[in-house]
C-alpha cells in the first residue's frame, strides 16, 4: 500500500471533517492547506520542526489573541496578486491590477509589524517593502485606493491643469449658448444639450431650425430632438480637449508602464513574502483548531506503539454536544503489534478504532491532536476495514470485500502501517471466522505494522503476545436499579442504557470470565429469566472451554 489515506477512509475516520475546521482566510492559506502532505517514517525531523512553528504559534496566541485576530482580519484582505506579479514581465498592469499590489504593499506592511509586535519574527520572515510601498503612494498621505497623481510626472501635471482649464472654457461657452436659447426659445435643454420637440408643433420646429442656435440631431415615429451647435470656438476648445485627454493617457500608459517595471524588479521578494502570508495563515488556522478542539502537541518517538490519553474524537464530540451530551475521552496504550478490544454492542469500540485512526492522521499531518497526550510513532499508511466493507460494484459480500481489502494490505509487505479493523470476519460463520480470524492475527504479529481489531470473538485475545482491551461497558452497573429506572418503553429504555454505558477501555492482563453485557441488556428490558439463567449456565461452560485452550497454548 503507497498512498498514506485513501479518500474513503479519511471521510470514514473524521478526517474530512477536521479539515473543513481548518479554515485559512487567505487565497494563498487556502492553497497551502490544500498542499499539505503527510510526515512518513524518516520525516521526523521534519514534523517535529513543524510542531515547533505550531507550539510557538500556540503559546503566542495564548498570550495575545486580540493581535492574531487582527492578522487574520488583514490576510482576510488579500487578493490573489500571482497572475498580476507573473505578468510584469511581458505586459504592463492595468488600474486595477496596480490597485490590487497597492494594497498588498500595505496590508504586507501592517502585518509584519504585528509579526513583530507578537514576537513570530523568528518564524516567519516577512519583507515589507517602504521604497515599492511609497511610490504607490508618492504624497504620503495613506491612500489605499489606486490613482495616477500629478506627482507623478511634471508633464502629467501640466496637462492635467491644461486640461482643467480647457474644461472650465468649454463650460463656459456651453453656459453662454444655453442662455442665448433659453432668451430665445424660454425653455431650457437638458444636459446633454439637446431638446425633443414634438412633431404636431410645426411651428416651434420651424422657429428652431430658423434660430441658427440648433441643429438637427435625430427623430422617431412622434419627436424630433434637436442639440445645440457648437460655435467655432466651441469645436477648437473640444478639439484641444481630445488633444489634452490623449497627451493625459500617454502620459499615465507611461507611469503604468514605469510602475510595472518597478514591480516586476521586486518580484522575487514579493513571491516570497506571499509563501510566508501562506505559512502564517495556515499556522494561524492551525492554532485556531487546536484551541477550538482543545488539542495538545503529539509526541512523536522512534517506537511502533501508540498511547493516547483521554482522546476525543472531534466529529463526534461535536455531534453530542449539539445533543446536549457528553463525549467519553478513550485511553489506549497499543504496546503490542497486534490490540484487540473486545465489548457489547453500544458500547464504542468502532469509534475507539476510528479515534486511534483519526488521531495519527492529525498527528501526522502537523496538527495538534485533541486529547490529553499522545506518543506515537509515524506510520507510512492507515487503513480502516470499514472503508472497503461494501463493494456493490464488484458484487462482493461485505465479508468477501473485508477480506479482498486486507488481503491487498499484507500483499504489500511489512511496511509500517496502522490497520484498524472493525469486527474482523463477522460477515461469515463463526468457525471459520475465529479460524480465519487467528490465522491472520499470527501473520500481523510478525510485521512491522500495528494492528487494532474490533471483535465479538473473545477466543481471540488468547493469541501469545496480543494485547487485549475491553470496553467497561456495563461492568460496574447495578441492574436493580438501573431496572427500576428504566420504563416498559423500549425507546426511553436504550436511551437509558446508553447513559450509564461505560465507554472506557480497560487493559485485561489476565484473561477473565467472559463478559455478559448483553445478558445484563436483556435482563434490564424484561427479557425471560429462566432463559437467561440457562444462557449463563452455557457461557460458563464456553468460559471453561476456552482456559482449557488456553493452558494448552500456554504448555
Amino acid at each position: 500500500m503507497t498512498q498514506f489515506l485513501m479518500p474513503s477512509t479519511a471521510k470514514d475516520l473524521g478526517f474530512d471533517y477536521v479539515m473543513d475546521k481548518l479554515q485559512p482566510v487567505s487565497p494563498y492559506g487556502r492553497e497551502a492547506k490544500e498542499g499539505m502532505r503527510p510526515f512518513l517514517p524518516g520525516m521526523e525531523e521534519e514534523l517535529e520542526e513543524e510542531l515547533d512553528r505550531l507550539e510557538c504559534f500556540y503559546n503566542r496566541y495564548r498570550e495575545n489573541p486580540g493581535a492574531f485576530a487582527d492578522i487574520r482580519a488583514l490576510l482576510a484582505k488579500l487578493k490573489e496578486i500571482r497572475n498580476s506579479i507573473n505578468k510584469t514581465a511581458a505586459g504592463v498592469l492595468d488600474d486595477v491590477e496596480l490597485f490590487e499590489i497597492k494594497s498588498f504593499l500595505f496590508i504586507l506592511h501592517e502585518i509584519s509589524q504585528l509579526v513583530l509586535e507578537t514576537g513570530l519574527g523568528e518564524i516567519i520572515e516577512l519583507y515589507p517593502l517602504p521604497y515599492l510601498q511609497r511610490l504607490f503612494d508618492p504624497e504620503d498621505k495613506g491612500r489605499r485606493g489606486f490613482f495616477i497623481e500629478d506627482k507623478y510626472s511634471e508633464d502629467l501635471r501640466d496637462i492635467r491643469k491644461k486640461r482643467r482649464e480647457t474644461e472650465r472654457k468649454i463650460r463656459s461657452e456651453n453656459a453662454k449658448l444655453h442662455s442665448a436659447f433659453y432668451q430665445s426659445f424660454r425653455t431650457k435643454l437638458n444636459p446633454n444639450g439637446e431638446i425633443e420637440v414634438s412633431k404636431s408643433s410645426v411651428k416651434l420646429m420651424e422657429k428652431m431650425k430658423q434660430s441658427g442656435l440648433l441643429m438637427y440631431s435625430r427623430e422617431n415615429f412622434a419627436t424630433v430632438t434637436f442639440a445645440i451647435k457648437p460655435t467655432p470656438r466651441l469645436e477648437e476648445l473640444n478639439s484641444q480637449l481630445a488633444s489634452l485627454k490623449a497627451e493625459e493617457d500617454e502620459e499615465e500608459q507611461k507611469i503604468r508602464k514605469m510602475l510595472t517595471a518597478e514591480v516586476s524588479m521586486h518580484k522575487d521578494v514579493l513571491m516570497e513574502n506571499i509563501n510566508s502570508l501562506a505559512i502564517l495563515d495556515l499556522l494561524i488556522a492551525k492554532v485556531c483548531l487546536a484551541v477550538g478542539t482543545k488539542s495538545v502537541r503529539p509526541l512523536i518517538t522512534g517506537k511502533r506503539a501508540i498511547m493516547i490519553k483521554n482522546g476525543r474524537h472531534v466529529l463526534l464530540e461535536d455531534i453530542l454536544r449539539q445533543k446536549g451530551l457528553e463525549f467519553i475521552p478513550v485511553s489506549i496504550n497499543m504496546h503490542s503489534p497486534v490490540s484487540i478490544i473486545t465489548g457489547a454492542n453500544m458500547g464504542g469500540k468502532t469509534v475507539d478504532l476510528k479515534l486511534v485512526g483519526l488521531l495519527t492522521v492529525m498527528a501526522q499531518y502537523g496538527l495538534f491532536v485533541p486529547a490529553d497526550e499522545m506518543s506515537l510513532g509515524l506510520r507510512r499508511f492507515i487503513f480502516f476495514s470499514g472503508s472497503f466493507r461494501e463493494s456493490l460494484t464488484e458484487g462482493l459480500s461485505s465479508f468477501g470485500a473485508e477480506i479482498k481489502a486486507i488481503g491487498e494490505v499484507i500483499s504489500h509487505g511489512p511496511s509500517e502501517g496502522l490497520i484498524l479493523i472493525d469486527e474482523l470476519a463477522r460477515g461469515t460463520n463463526p468457525p471459520e471466522a475465529i479460524s480465519i480470524a487467528t490465522a491472520l492475527i499470527e501473520r500481523l504479529m510478525e510485521c512491522s505494522c500495528l494492528t487494532l481489531i474490533t471483535t465479538h470473538f473473545h477466543q481471540l485475545t488468547s493469541i501469545r503476545g496480543v494485547s487485549h482491551f475491553r470496553v467497561k461497558g456495563l461492568a460496574n452497573l447495578n441492574l436493580e436499579s438501573l431496572s427500576q429506572e428504566i420504563s416498559c418503553n423500549f425507546a426511553e429504555g436504550v436511551e437509558t442504557l446508553n447513559r450509564y454505558m461505560d465507554y472506557h477501555l480497560e487493559e485485561v492482563e489476565d484473561q477473565k470470565d467472559m463478559p455478559k453485557d448483553a445478558i445484563k441488556v436483556a435482563r434490564i428490558m424484561g427479557f425471560d429469566d429462566e432463559i437467561l439463567d440457562e444462557a449463563e449456565k452455557i457461557l460458563a461452560g464456553i468460559c471453561a472451554t476456552d482456559r482449557e485452550v488456553l493452558t494448552c497454548q500456554k504448555n
